[in-house]
């Protein structure tokens, strides 16, 4: 039987989980056009075709991509995405590309557990199977173990919520 402090945290991961995983997935479709960054004395932060780019005490050139060898925009960019990890790190600059489906995959996969489980877990209440090993109790007494997994059933409701 789950504790209630993992209910009490596992409700909100969800759907804090689904958020975020909406958030960086339309963030990802939308820098496929072409790139935004962020730049101070010492860090510039990129964000463009489906990766973002960190690049520290380098000399910051726009992306090949971006611009052709003149240095003049070429235009409307095409879309596209790149789907690789890339780093250059050195003892005092560097330039890492993070692709934006790692951080996705790693939080829309345990989101998408949570959301499955929950809906195993009401299914099996509602149906009145163990919430464990999904035995099914019809017959048993409400407060009884389970005799396959030797589990407490959900407790009997007290007198004051009936």
């Amino acid at each position: 039987m789950k504790s209630p402090w993992k209910n009490r945290i596992q409700k909100p991961a969800k759907w804090i989980g689904t958020i975020l995983s909406i958030v960086i997935f339309a963030t990802w479709l939308i820098s496929g056009g072409g790139s935004k960054y962020w730049r101070n004395q010492d860090v510039e932060l990129r964000l463009g075709h489906g990766r973002f780019r960190v690049l520290w005490n380098c000399i910051a050139y726009p992306d090949q991509d971006d611009w052709p060898h003149n240095g003049y925009p070429r235009g409307p960019l095409p879309w596209k995405i790149r789907w690789n990890f890339e780093a250059d790190i050195r003892s005092s600059s560097g330039d890492l590309h993070i692709p934006l489906w790692f951080p996705l995959l790693l939080i829309a996969l345990p989101t998408a557990y949570a959301w499955r489980q929950e809906t195993l877990a009401t299914r099996r209440a509602r149906t009145n199977h163990c919430p464990n090993c999904n035995y099914d109790r019809r017959g048993l007494d409400p407060a009884a173990h389970c005799p396959e997994c030797n589990s407490l059933a959900k407790s009997p409701p007290l007198k004051s919520e009936l």
